[in-house]
């Protein structure tokens, strides 16, 4: 600390002297006296010039003005600058001399730290980091799990941080250390995903629809899974499949949930690309139709293969007995929220939007008790355009 206020002292020394010493130089009076000299010299030898002949009168005269005037400013010139302005030099000296200190002073006393040592690297990647320098803090982590490579916070505080920095492979490495080594969990999964979709530039690829997939096998509420999903086969074209899982997500949906809005915008656009005739319709009514609570089972994969096969008229007949089987169903158990919600769906995809309201006016009466499935029934019938 001693040196470097000595320093200090120096420098500020050195700094005034700058200012100080043009100020302290007067003009060498012998300068003055010596370019007089010269013009009274030049005088006589006008006088000379004149009396042998080698210049008129008039000649003489304006060269002996010049000369005059020149001699006159020489003689005030020949005055020290000392004498001719004292009190200019001494404010001008005084000035520096008091100012300069201070300021240099005060300006340290603000901003400076005399203390502070010098922070190379490695000291910075050991010492506590604030948030701000956040490639020191990278390079912190990164050297610890290098160290300690089982260590499950470090990977997860990590991970998020590589996606901002769009070091995304990273993020899919740190993502997938996590979920090792803390656990399952449906955000971890979910977050796995979104990475994968992001490296794939918004392309779901099977293995994010896994990760997803898993998520939702955790929490089957986890909305954001499901809107992935349901994303997925939007782009896959497979709108039948598609229109459901949208659906599912409004169900399971508050209405002022703010993904909702997209979430309606889906729907919509699928019913515009569904045909009507499509032989894979009856595949979405079925999974439509298909009961929640095991009762009666829905269509197996063999039974949908096989309908493929059949005409129309046969194909008609079966979708036809499906929906009456769970008609028929909820007639004996009207309290199935959900069972209602899938035969009204199936009745809309079919176009029999008559239908449609005679289920939802039974489901209205056999859930009457039940205030939160009549708000599930009045959403899908706005979403359906069977609300009046």
């Amino acid at each position: 600390m001693t040196v470097f206020w000595i320093l200090a002292l120096v420098m500020t020394a050195i700094a005034v002297m700058a200012v100080l010493w043009p100020l302290s130089r007067s003009r060498d009076p012998g300068e003055g006296v010596s370019d007089a000299g010269v013009y009274r010299a030049q005088l006589d030898e006008l006088e000379r010039d004149v009396e042998r002949g080698l210049l008129s009168a008039g000649e003489a005269e304006a060269a002996r003005i010049e000369a005059a005037r020149r001699l006159l400013k020489a003689g005030s010139a020949s005055a020290p600058l000392s004498e001719r302005r004292p009190l200019a030099r001494r404010l001008s000296a005084s000035i520096a001399l008091v100012l300069i200190p201070l300021m240099a002073f005060g300006l340290y006393a603000l901003y400076g730290a005399a203390g502070m040592q010098d922070r190379p690297l490695a000291a910075r990647l050991t010492a506590p980091v604030d948030g701000s320098d956040m490639p020191a803090m990278v390079a912190r982590v990164e050297r610890h799990l290098a160290d300690n490579p089982e260590d499950g916070r470090g990977w997860e505080i990590l991970a998020p941080i590589y996606v901002r920095m769009g070091r995304i492979d990273d993020a899919v490495t740190a993502y997938r250390a996590t979920i090792r080594l803390n656990g399952a969990t449906p955000d971890r999964y979910a977050a796995l995903g979104e990475v994968l979709v992001m490296r794939g530039e918004g392309v779901i690829s099977r293995e994010a629809r896994e990760a997803f997939e898993a998520a939702i096998s955790l929490d089957p509420g986890h909305i954001k899974s499901r809107f992935y999903l349901a994303s997925a086969l939007t782009q896959e074209a497979r709108y039948f499949e598609a229109l459901e899982a949208w659906q599912e997500i409004a169900r399971r949906s508050p209405p002022e949930a703010p993904w909702m809005q997209e979430v309606d915008r889906q729907i919509a656009s699928l019913r515009t690309r569904i045909p009507t005739d499509a032989p894979v319709r009856d595949e979405a009514v079925a999974a439509a139709t298909a009961p929640t609570d095991g009762a009666a089972p829905g269509p197996t994969a063999s039974d949908v293969a096989a309908a493929a096969g059949m005409s129309e008229d046969e194909r008609a007949a079966m979708v036809e007995g499906m929906v009456a089987r769970l008609a028929a169903r909820l007639e004996a158990a009207p309290d199935d929220i959900e069972g209602w919600e899938r035969l009204i769906n199936a009745y809309v995809v079919l176009g029999r939007p008559e239908d449609a309201r005679t289920a939802l006016e039974r489901a209205r009466s056999g859930l009457s008790g039940n205030q939160a499935a009549l708000e599930r029934l009045a959403l899908l019938a706005e979403r359906a355009g069977l609300a009046n």
